[in-house]
């Protein structure tokens, strides 16, 4: 199992725990699992970013501390698809 299989196993957990009810935990779970991934991916990107240099690390480590922004056009296309009370746009 690669990193690109990471979706569909979500997927498939999502839809088996979605049939027995389970929604809300599996939300908390996925959300718990991303931001643990997510962490470990960004200590490792401020490493990487280290071994070529202070310059390197510091611009990385700046990039990361801001905070996280979708694009223009994801949004678009959730909202065109979302119900009013779920649009990801104020």
């Amino acid at each position: 199992m690669g990193k690109e299989d990471v979706p569909q196993l979500f997927e498939h957990v999502h839809n088996q725990l979605a049939s027995l009810g389970v929604a809300q935990q599996l939300a908390e779970l996925e959300r718990l699992l991303s931001t643990s991934i997510l962490m470990h991916i960004d200590e490792l990107l401020l490493e990487l970013a280290r071994v070529h240099g202070i310059r390197s690390w510091w611009e990385v480590r700046r990039v990361l501390t801001r905070d996280p922004e979708l694009p223009k056009e994801f949004t678009a296309l959730i909202d065109a698809s979302a119900p009013p009370d779920h649009r990801l746009s104020a």
